[in-house]
């Protein structure tokens, strides 16, 4: 038992308290880390290359995710998961293949001259 205005849940200290205070740092690294900083870095990323480009980046996060699942939670990897792997890489390649930046061009105006 514990002597009263002793260590224990009830005097804000021992066990109850530690496991707040984790709790709380892994729901604020998960809101700053995990999901902010994870959205500004896409969303710069996105800024940087053209909407072509860019696009290609949606087909390879299922493949990232997989292998993420693979390598750090040791989740089973079957004949299935390297064959849709390779089916994603082949159609970013092809999709990639032949992307050139167009070229600029004058714009015309009403009266037919370039501006």
């Amino acid at each position: 038992t514990v002597a009263a205005g002793g260590p224990g849940p009830a005097s804000g200290e021992g066990p109850a308290t530690g496991a707040w205070t984790a709790l709380a740092a892994g729901v604020l690294y998960l809101a700053l880390v995990s999901t902010a900083l994870a959205f500004f870095l896409w969303n710069r990323g996105f800024e940087l290359l053209n909407a072509a480009s860019a696009s290609l980046f949606f087909l390879l996060q299922p493949l990232v995710g997989a292998a993420l699942g693979v390598l750090l939670l040791g989740e089973p990897s079957g004949p299935e998961l390297w064959l849709g792997g390779l089916l994603i890489l082949l159609g970013v390649a092809v999709a990639s293949h032949g992307q050139r930046p167009a070229a600029s061009t004058p714009r015309r105006t009403a009266a037919g001259g370039a501006g």
